[in-house]
């Protein structure tokens, strides 16, 4: 196909249009003629020209954009100036009937509120929104902007199903050898796979587990273990015998009593230790094969023979079948869990009304589908009669299909913009080869290329450096061609006495021949150099054009957080005011970390630990010495608590923001902060913080829920969130830190990329990897271990080596007029960007492997590298120089982490033992601990006519959360009911609901405190207040815990268990505990001298009374665990009455355990929607041992 150079004022509007607009080309400017012509010439109108581009940012800037060229044209046309503007000047030309003009352009000012921009997602949402019936999505879905804790939850019961009941061997294979030990490894796995129909899975699709296997390894092991045992000191004894024929090179006598030790570890355990059979190397040396071998004893000598060394041989036999069918097996597993997890996460979510963003474009795709959604295509394309789609080269598979689907046609025009060589999202799904698929399938394709950013000079040193090596492959694949780029910009040039060429080259020199530099002292040369040099550029009153160059005209362009750290510690040091923006989340801070303990302690004001931490921090001020001193003076000390106390109290009567300002002011905080170095970006965290908790406050005013909601995106920031990145501390006159990717679409007069020589690929250690298989055109694969493995991770790290130079490509074109990057020999070095378009073997092609440019790379010495440079330099007219570094006088090495003196915490060397916690039902059921109240976390919404009255009630934690606070606050038998009402409706709206739901809720409290919970004529209504305890509170030591001693005492107490109990007497499966059990119990109370305890359950079971009756009830006990939740609470309770009643007997004493279905729960029927258990003293006696409770 012929490639011509777009003018967009001309193209013809019609078909599929195929636009590449390398850097500076003005892309945005050409989508917004192409816009303005549509208008004008297509007879559109906003609201029927689909715009759509990739984030929210960009949509807001499009749509600004946009509306500001619709007022500047109209100005034109309607005469009110002069038309000269190179955007407005050819339409006018173009458009004779100026009148007619000006009307279509007020109109369209007039209708921009309906403008069809949007990011992908954005649009997914509304066609979906809007057309319900015809996509099949039940209304009001919820979009998700953070799925990772659903997937927790779904990948969280997978593991328990998958691994609680499986074979020890299989368990511990996973463990050590695939680093699966949690459901967290297993989530981490699966969570970029999920929701990706189009993926496929390399390898064997059913290869059998290796369970037959398990039995001749287990006899291997536990007869060499046996025989090790009865010929240990013989076996030892022969090996380290000096006279031994042994080769000492191979069998080193310093070694030996470390081997010794490994093997009697690995053999003194009740089973095979995968971890430390895979960390004893030198095993096979000591089998009789191996021993048997010229290689293992000197010449003509005999080797040392004990049938010891066979069974090392029958053990190392047997593991490697095992291993070999286990490695076989784990591909097939994984793919099944894969497909498993998939499915479960689609099931909860249609169960939860939610959708994430990825299923926004999955459901929209079969909703267009033709034969199923014709009707839905023909009402799109009358919609949206017209496509600008910018940041083409950032698609996928599903985002091409679905505008392939709606304008498959090729009658209406559709202009699809991006550069290939800016793909470098593919961390966010974007698919460079779905883009070329796009490409091939397009009608017409155009370029642009003439820059308008940079000036000459810089344009044809950028041209120099991607076509020096050869003029084919610049980005490795053939498909991503390099054009050079033609200047028209008219970028100021920087006028230095020292310095003309526009793009200059620092090379970093081996500090010992043949050995790379580190990274290290790699990173803290390049950023040392570079805060010199900049230092140089403003105090030598350098100008850009017809001004002084100043801090905001430069910046320091990263690939990640460390190099950021790196760049800002540099020009810290130097004295030079910077300001760092990136993709980090405002919840990774310092400060959210602090204020976190802030809020603790003002959360739970009575634990003076949490208040010592909270005094402890920067925000108050207190150091340790004051701390010390406060709290040897008891009316201080009383006086904080206090303080405390009154911002609790504060926080729960008037909201969190009000709290926050009263603490902030009275506790002198931004003032303090403000006085740090770096005060303002403490400052900007804080403030950023506060709106994020305030929002998050609003929806759930429970203090508790607001502080498990901040520590959960403390421990997992959100992804996808724009609203959480770090904000810019200031607008002043600063040099920028960013991220490459946060730079993108923006421009700096002068650029420094100071740590351009690192590329090191992340695929070449990874166990799973991610690749397109050119044997299948290209279709996106995942291999998890398949006999293709290594070929498939090479094919890996081809793709990320060529993402590493698109990348470089975007940091190099930031610039305008001028750019200094560092290169040499460094670790990371040889598969970098740069690597790849100074030193690449010829004649070219794409590489089998990324190792093939590291063997070249290797071979070069330094003055190798310095040719190379050299030898750019002499091609590029003087638009490259190299240049020693800057000496770095004046300014101290920063950039190690280990040069900070402050006390820090010793790193753990072991792995930490999971079981030993704090733990709770929750962490058990879920993996996963809360330090909440258990709300019901059932989601779901009520279809209209499906229920009434509280039936119809809304679900999910949010519902859960106020139902159990009015509980808690109201009087059970007060005899006037309006202050009841009240409460009721007051928490509604503290929680969100409307105030409808206030008679409805009215009314099921009537019905919950009348309904009779025994033959007694016990009911809530009857207790006082003094009789109850709500929300008690419980914490108490576990010894070990785990389901298969559970279960042994629920088997050995069979004959009065509860039948809910009996449900699940061959399906008990928890996470192991060891530590302190905690947690809430809603309600205990007294009657008759007998606690009873009491959960709240607000589960939708069904629209009538019938699904909640006995059998129901007994079910889901069973399926949700409540079952082993009301254990935990009886052994809680029944060790907290011990401690309380001097002469405590359970049989005297405890009453009973209650949990209340309160939708099902009405007077007029006796017993339902409640579920009762008095369980034997004998099996809570025999719960309460196994616990480690007293004998």
């Amino acid at each position: 196909m012929m490639v011509r150079s777009l003018d967009p004022v001309t193209v013809a509007l019609q078909g599929v249009n195929l636009v590449e607009a390398a850097a500076g080309t003005g892309k945005t400017w050409t989508i917004t003629v192409l816009y303005l012509r549509l208008l004008l010439e297509g007879e559109m109108q906003v609201g029927q020209i689909l715009v759509v581009t990739y984030t929210r940012a960009a949509t807001g800037e499009l749509r600004q954009r946009l509306r500001g060229a619709l007022t500047k044209a109209l100005n034109a046309f309607a005469g009110k100036d002069d038309g000269d503007d190179p955007l407005v000047g050819p339409l006018l030309l173009r458009y004779p009937d100026h009148h007619a003009c000006a009307l279509k352009l007020r109109r369209a000012i007039a209708d921009f509120d309906q403008a069809g921009v949007f990011t992908i997602h954005g649009f997914c949402e509304r066609v979906l929104g809007d057309s319900a019936f015809q996509s099949a999505i039940a209304f009001e879905t919820e979009v998700l902007a953070d799925e990772r804790a659903l997937l927790g939850e779904v990948v969280d019961d997978l593991w328990r199903r998958e691994i609680y009941p499986a074979s020890h061997t299989w368990v511990g294979w996973l463990a050590s050898h695939k680093q699966l030990r949690s459901g967290d490894d297993l989530l981490a796995l699966l969570a970029p796979l999920i929701g990706k129909p189009y993926l496929a899975v390399a390898g064997p699709v059913s290869a059998p587990p290796p369970a037959q296997l398990e039995g001749p390894l287990a006899d291997a092991y536990h007869s060499i273990a046996q025989s090790w045992r009865e010929q240990g000191e013989v076996v030892s004894q022969l090996l380290l015998d000096p006279d031994t024929g042994l080769n000492r090179q191979r069998y080193p006598v310093k070694s030996l009593p470390k081997w010794l030790a490994q093997l009697n570890a690995l053999l003194s355990g009740p089973t095979l230790d995968f971890a430390q059979l895979k960390a004893f190397k030198p095993l096979e040396k000591l089998g009789s094969s191996f021993l048997l071998s010229p290689a293992a004893t000197r010449k003509n000598a005999d080797p040392p023979v004990h049938p010891f060394f066979d069974e090392v041989d029958s053990l190392l036999s047997c593991f490697a079948a095992y291993q070999d069918a286990a490695s076989a097996h784990y591909v097939t597993w994984l793919n099944q869990m894969l497909s498993r997890a998939d499915a479960a996460q689609r099931e909860l979510k249609t169960e939860r009304g939610v959708q994430a963003y990825d299923d926004l474009l999955l459901n929209l795709d079969a909703a267009v589908q033709p034969g199923i959604g014709d009707a839905l295509l023909q009402q799109l394309r009358g919609d949206y009669q017209a496509a600008l789609l910018d940041e083409f080269q950032d698609t996928d598979p599903v985002q091409y299909q679905i505008f392939n689907t709606i304008y498959s046609a090729g009658a209406q025009p559709v202009f699809l913009v991006g550069d290939p060589k800016q793909a470098i999202y593919s961390f966010r799904g974007a698919d460079l080869f779905a883009y070329l698929k796009a490409r091939a399938g397009t009608a017409h394709r155009y370029t642009l290329d003439t820059n308008h950013r940079a000036t000459p000079e810089l344009v044809k040193a950028v041209n120099t450096v991607f076509s020096h090596r050869a003029p084919t492959g610049s980005f490795v694949f053939d498909e991503i061609p390099f054009n050079k780029a033609v200047s028209a910009a008219t970028a100021p040039h920087l006028i230095d006495d020292d310095m003309a060429a526009p793009l200059v080259f620092w090379p970093i020199d081996r500090q010992e021949p043949g050995k790379l530099v580190t990274k290290t002292d790699a990173r803290a040369l390049a950023s040392i150099s570079m805060a010199t040099e900049i230092r140089r550029l403003l105090s030598n009153a350098t100008a850009l054009g017809d001004r002084l160059l100043a801090p905001r005209d430069i910046a320091v362009l990263v690939r990640n957080h460390t190099e950021g750290v790196t760049a800002q510690r540099a020009l810290i040091a130097a004295g030079i005011p910077c300001v760092r923006q990136g993709q980090q989340s405002v919840y990774q801070s310092h400060e959210a970390m602090e204020l976190e303990r802030v809020l603790q302690a003002i959360s739970q004001p009575r634990r003076e630990a949490l208040v010592r931490s909270a005094l402890l921090t920067d925000l108050l001020g207190v150091d340790v010495s004051a701390l010390m001193q406060l709290e040897c003076e008891a009316t201080v000390w009383d006086a904080w608590l206090a303080r405390f106390h009154h911002y609790h109290e504060r926080w729960r009567d008037s909201g969190f923001m009000r709290m926050f300002r009263e603490l902030t002011a009275s506790e002198d905080v931004l003032q303090r902060l403000a006085g740090f170095a770096d005060g303002e970006r403490r400052l900007t965290n804080l403030l950023h913080l506060a709106e994020c908790i305030q929002s998050m406050a609003t929806k759930h005013t429970d203090i508790a829920a607001v502080m498990s909601w901040l520590g959960a995106m403390r421990n997992q920031p959100p992804v996808a969130d724009e609203n959480s990145l770090l904000r810019l501390e200031s607008d002043e006159d600063r040099v920028r830190i960013a991220t490459v990717h946060a730079s993108k679409g923006l421009q700096y007069p002068v650029v420094f990329l100071p740590f351009a020589w690192d590329g090191t690929l992340r695929s070449g250690r990874a166990n799973t990897v991610a690749f397109h298989d050119p044997d299948a055109q290209n279709q996106a694969t995942v291999d998890f271990g398949s006999a293709d493995l290594e070929r498939h991770r090479a094919r890996a790290g081809v793709e990320e080596l060529a993402e590493n130079l698109r990348v470089f490509y975007v940091a190099l074109t930031r610039a305008q007029s001028r750019c200094y990057l560092a290169w040499g020999a460094v670790n990371g070095a040889p598969t970098s960007a740069l690597a790849w378009l100074l030193h690449r073997p010829l004649p070219g092609g794409v590489p089998n492997d990324p190792t093939e440019l590291a063997r070249e790379f290797a071979g070069l010495s330094d003055d190798d590298l310095s040719d190379a440079l050299d030898s750019l330099a002499a091609n590029s007219e003087a638009t490259i120089a190299i240049c020693p570094l800057p000496s770095s006088s004046g300014i101290d090495s920063v950039a190690q982490d280990d040069a900070v003196s402050s006390l820090k915490a010793r790193r753990a060397q072991r792995r930490l033992q999971s079981a030993w916690q704090m733990g709770s039902f929750s962490s058990m059921t879920t993996g996963h601990d809360s330090a909440l109240p258990d709300f019901d976390s059932q989601l779901g919404r009520s279809r209209a006519g499906e229920a009434d009255g509280f039936f119809a009630f809304p679900r999910g934690a949010r519902a859960g959360t106020c139902v159990h606070r009015v509980f808690e606050l109201i009087d059970f038998n007060a005899a006037d009911l309006t202050a009841r009402r009240q409460t009721a409706g007051q928490v509604l709206a503290e929680h969100g609901f409307d105030d409808k739901w206030t008679n409805v809720v009215d009314q099921m409290l009537d019905k919950v405190l009348q309904s009779p919970l025994n033959d007694d004529g016990l009911h809530l209504g009857t207790l006082a207040h003094t009789d109850r305890v709500d929300e008690m509170a419980f914490c108490y030591p576990v010894d070990a815990l785990d389901a298969m001693h559970w279960r042994e005492v629920l088997v050995r107490n069979t004959a009065r268990l509860h039948p809910a109990l009996r449900l699940g007497l061959d399906d008990w499966h928890f996470e192991p505990l060891a530590g302190f059990m905690h947690g809430f119990i809603d309600l205990v109370f007294q009657a008759s001298g007998r606690y009873y305890l009491v959960d709240y359950k607000s589960n939708y079971l069904g629209s009538d009374l019938g699904a909640y009756d006995a059998t129901a009830l007994n079910t889901t006990m069973h399926s949700s665990h409540y079952t082993l939740q009301y254990l935990i609470y009886t052994v809680a309770l029944h060790r907290w009455l011990h401690t309380r009643i001097p002469d405590y007997s359970y049989e005297h004493h405890f009453g009973g355990a209650y949990y209340l279905f309160l939708r099902g729960m009405d007077p007029s029927h006796p017993g339902n929607g409640v579920f009762f258990d008095r369980p034997s003293a004998d099996l809570i006696e025999d719960l309460d041992a196994l616990m480690g409770g007293p004998s």
